[in-house]
């Protein structure tokens, strides 16, 4: 009796090919799985994140309501040097009530060319969190006087990158911004 041994091993190797095949597809399917469900964890912890900080925002002190009609858009003060006090002073203010730590206040002096300007620049220094932060650029972009961010230069502070944070606590930031600030000039 003579058996024909290549029946048999043509049909295993075949059966071998299509286990490989269906391991594979198996294999494939359980990592672009795992690749979704990792995405969509991470979708759930942006979220989440949002909702937290959203919360915060919401505890926060509410910012004096636009200004009334007969309020002046321009800064208080009949020359330069009333008017940068009046922006000057406006912006501590605004940090203070932000929960932030002015670090330095400046007002720039005016080119000669600018000395028939209404316009008065203040330069400031501070610590703010996230939240202080969004409260102050709100308060400086939409309150009265008039007064819009000329630069902002933000940084995590050197003390922040030191300590491990808690996750629910936003990092202290170094914020240095220019505001430009309009007065209206005596007898106009």
């Amino acid at each position: 009796m003579k058996y024909n041994f290549e029946i048999p091993t043509t049909r295993a190797a075949a059966a071998s090919a299509i286990l490989a095949g269906v391991v594979a597809t198996i294999a494939v399917g359980l990592f672009l799985t795992k690749q979704v469900v990792d995405a969509q964890y991470l979708e759930l912890e942006a979220k989440t994140t949002q909702i937290e900080a959203l919360q915060r925002r919401v505890k926060l002190p509410i910012v004096a309501a636009s200004a009334s009609a007969d309020e002046s858009v321009f800064l208080g003060g009949a020359n330069y040097a009333l008017a940068a006090n009046t922006l000057q002073q406006h912006i501590v203010e605004m940090i203070e009530q932000s929960g932030g730590k002015l670090v330095s206040v400046s007002v720039e002096t005016p080119a000669a060319i600018e000395q028939t300007s209404r316009r008065v620049i203040v330069q400031i220094r501070s610590e703010l969190d996230n939240d202080g932060l969004q409260s102050l650029l709100y308060g400086i972009e939409s309150g009265r006087p008039l007064m819009m961010v000329d630069s902002l230069n933000i940084r995590r502070t050197a003390q922040a990158d030191n300590l491990k944070l808690d996750a629910k606590q936003s990092p202290r930031l170094t914020v240095e911004l220019r505001v430009v600030g309009f007065f209206r000039k005596a007898g106009k």
